[in-house]
């Protein structure tokens, strides 16, 4: 997994990535809610193939 880039907005942290799997290399965003430095969500936005 390869980061391309971490940003915080509004107390959500994006974190967007992209990974190879059975030879082809895809990318994904992962929305995360952190309170008092406690996770309270993820959300997981699966993107396609580049």
């Amino acid at each position: 997994m390869t980061t391309l880039q971490i940003v915080e907005v509004g107390g959500v942290v994006l974190h967007r990535y992209e990974y190879t799997a059975t030879g082809r290399t895809y990318r994904n965003v992962e929305a995360t809610r952190v309170k008092n430095g406690v996770v309270h969500e993820v959300e997981v936005y699966f993107g396609g193939a580049v």
